[in-house]
């Protein structure tokens, strides 16, 4: 009678097929098969182990007291099988073709980047520059804490610039009677040398 075990948690590519595959090597269990699905959105992975109850047993207790390091076991239920079971060379060849499938995806991702390796090395170089231009960020940051401050002042700058025009107006203004009551105080001046003059005084 061969067994059916059922493990739950996080049991899905972290070596746990590989390493019960080679447990199973170790006991020359001949028949084996295991396979990762899902049930009701949980990994599982299913073994199915057939041999003589002795070997059985003690690849129970592997499983019960061993696990890959990454795999995170929730549950594990054991209970006989007696439907076929996969032959374990099969299972082996079968497990390496689609183990080294990935391999080969694996392989096609990693030349798809490989061609910005260049690129990104280039732009690597100024990781130092940028190291150095980031010390200035404290002080920048203390210094726009002045900005609300800076922008309550600012805002009288309008105010203050109609002021100037006023200014410069009331200046042009002053300047524009003064020459005018200088041009007047000139000419009444030319009317008392003329006055004097004919007076017979010189002037």
């Amino acid at each position: 009678m061969g067994k059916k075990i059922t493990i739950q948690g996080k049991v899905h590519n972290v070596g746990y097929r590989l390493l019960l595959l080679e447990e199973a090597d170790n006991l020359f269990i001949s028949y084996f098969d295991a396979r990762n699905i899902n049930i009701n959105g949980r990994e599982t992975l299913v073994v199915f182990v057939d041999g003589e109850d002795a070997t059985l047993n003690e690849f129970v207790d592997f499983i019960n007291s061993n696990f890959p390091e990454k795999a995170v076991v929730k549950s594990i239920s054991v209970e006989d099988f007696s439907g076929k079971i996969k032959d374990i060379d099969k299972f082996r060849q079968s497990f390496d073709t689609v183990q080294l499938s990935k391999i080969v995806q694996s392989g096609v991702v990693l030349l798809e980047y490989a061609k910005y390796i260049p690129e990104i090395r280039d732009n690597t170089k100024y990781i130092p520059e940028i190291r150095d231009n980031t010390k200035f960020i404290p002080e920048i940051r203390d210094n726009t804490k002045f900005i609300p401050e800076i922008r309550d002042n600012t805002k009288f700058i309008p105010e203050i610039r109609d002021d100037i025009k006023e200014i410069k107006l009331s200046s042009n203004r002053t300047n524009h009677l003064l020459e005018e009551k200088f041009e007047k105080l000139e000419n009444e001046i030319q009317i008392i040398k003329l006055a004097l003059v004919k007076a017979g005084i010189e002037v």
